[in-house]
């Protein structure tokens, strides 16, 4: 309607359709009074006279006649805009309801729009339900509130990029960063990277680190990461980089004061599209995915036992991000110390600890390490022990009743990553075979996070071959076995029980 040509013999209702456009669009500094804009009146340009070369000289007959045919040339004039103001006002009348006309028809295409549209993807091939978090309505849903207060926290170091075999740098690089920038939304990303002090001994190392830290990630988020440093320590007395990286961990609080904190390793890949309701229940609580102790590290459970003084009853290190309230680390340092009286601070305590059942092991073998332990098997633990409430809680096990635990602590919940460094142990270790490995799991991952229906066909040619069943790989698998609801039920039945 209004892209239609304008005809020559409706100047006037041309000059007010055009007047309206330029005002709906570009608003003056000062409102008309009236959305009705007087059109020129041409009346005053009409000239007079007798005949050519003929001019009135003075008041005689001539002058009389001059006179009366200017009365009525006025009294006509006035008729004539009388009626051009009438019909002015006709047709703008008219143009209004046209426009009004031509509304309701708009507004009627969009609600047949939207029916086709969810007709149509009501019979598109369908991605497996389990595979697609889905919020439920909640006027009082808080986990948009709550992701928005989460700082992600990973403790780095350089390492030695001339290996074949992945670590460090490369590593974090290749496997966190580059699934953290496909997956996670950028506009809320806020990430702390500390690096310990073993990987420089004066300020113009360690601003060299920073500079190789800040390049690892695309330079438009880099405003979003902070990279720290520890302060120099004792490496006699606080062991190697592992130990000092652990320990770090456990003082996370002094380098963010983010509400939240999601630890993340440099090896975390996130495998799918990550959403506010993943990490949070509409409460705004973090999501605790955890295991049971059985058949885990007996150094981890031993750990557990020696720091609380009691026994563990769920196992933490079984996915990431692990989200805490940033309060729970000062707690848990208190709560130890109150438990050890002989030590005076918690440094003290954690130099006992990782010498609890011999001298310190500085060795690579962390699996034979008779003093390891895991810090996020401490944290999430004392956080089920003590701060129960504050988390929601998915345990995964088939034996919820024989441990103890509330029915509604044993449901299922997809995860948002899986570690890399341990998936199937041996494998994914080297460079070559870690960026063959994430890629597939971003092509997975980028087809299990598309909405049922709404993809181009290009992305269903590209994802057919995953659309076959639940998307085990990257939701229901965080190293070594898939959980315990993919081992013990076909996919069917894990889909229709997820």
């Amino acid at each position: 309607y209004l892209s239609s040509p304008l005809s020559s013999d409706s100047s006037e209702y041309s000059y007010y359709i055009l007047t309206q456009q330029r005002h709906n669009m570009d608003p003056p500094e000062q409102e008309p009074t009236s959305l009705m804009i007087p059109l020129p009146d041409d009346s005053i340009h009409h000239r007079h006279m007798l005949g050519p070369g003929k001019q009135g000289q003075g008041p005689g007959p001539v002058r009389r006649q001059i006179l009366q045919t200017m009365k009525k040339s006025r009294r006509k004039t006035q008729a004539k805009t009388a009626g051009a103001s009438n019909h002015h006002y006709q047709l703008g009348f008219s143009g209004c309801c046209t426009m009004i006309v031509c509304m309701l028809g708009i507004l009627f295409a969009w609600v047949q729009y939207f029916q086709w549209r969810n007709t149509f993807s009501s019979t598109t091939m369908p991605i497996p339900v389990a595979t697609v978090t889905t919020k439920p309505n909640s006027l009082q849903a808080k986990d948009k509130d709550a992701f928005a207060k989460l700082n992600l926290f990973v403790s780095a170091f350089p390492g030695d990029s001339s290996s074949e075999r992945i670590n460090g740098f490369a590593e974090l690089q290749a496997t966190l960063i580059r699934s953290l920038q496909f997956f996670w939304p950028l506009e809320q990303l806020s990430l702390t990277m500390v690096c310990d002090d073993t990987t420089y001994t004066n300020m113009e190392e360690q601003e060299n680190v920073t500079s190789t830290a800040k390049s690892l990630f695309d330079p438009n988020i880099a405003d979003m990461i902070s990279i720290k440093y520890n302060t120099l320590t004792n490496h006699t007395m606080y062991g190697r980089g592992y130990y000092i990286q652990q320990l770090i961990m456990f003082w996370a609080d002094n380098f963010t004061d983010a509400e939240y904190i999601g630890f993340v390793d440099d090896d975390t890949l996130f495998s799918r599209n990550v959403q506010p309701y993943d990490l949070f229940d509409v409460q705004g609580r973090p999501r605790a995915i955890v295991g049971t102790p059985e058949e885990k590290p007996k150094s981890w459970t031993d750990s557990v036992r020696y720091s609380f003084q009691w026994e563990p009853k769920v196992y933490g290190m079984n996915y990431f991000p692990v989200i805490v309230h940033r309060s729970l680390l000062e707690k848990m340092r208190e709560y130890i110390l109150s438990q050890h009286p002989q030590f005076t601070y918690f440094d003290e305590f954690y130099m006992s600890m990782i010498r609890r059942n011999g001298p310190l092991d500085n060795s690579e073998a962390k699996g034979t390490d008779p003093n390891g332990f895991s810090q996020f098997y401490m944290m999430m633990d004392y956080a089920y022990q003590k701060h129960q409430h504050e988390y929601d809680w998915h345990i995964e096990t088939d034996k919820c009743e024989h441990f103890g635990f509330p029915g509604d602590h044993c449901k299922p919940f997809p995860r948002v990553s899986v570690h890399a460094g341990w998936y199937h142990l041996i494998k994914y270790k080297t460079k070559q075979d870690r960026e063959e490995f994430v890629s597939e799991m971003l092509r997975i991952g980028y087809c299990f996070s598309l909405p049922a229906g709404n993809h181009s066909d290009i992305d269903e040619a590209r994802c057919k071959k995953y659309w076959t069943g639940l998307n085990w790989r990257g939701e229901w698998q965080f190293e070594f076995t898939p959980t315990i609801w993919r081992v013990n039920l076909t996919i069917a039945e894990g889909m229709h029980q997820a």
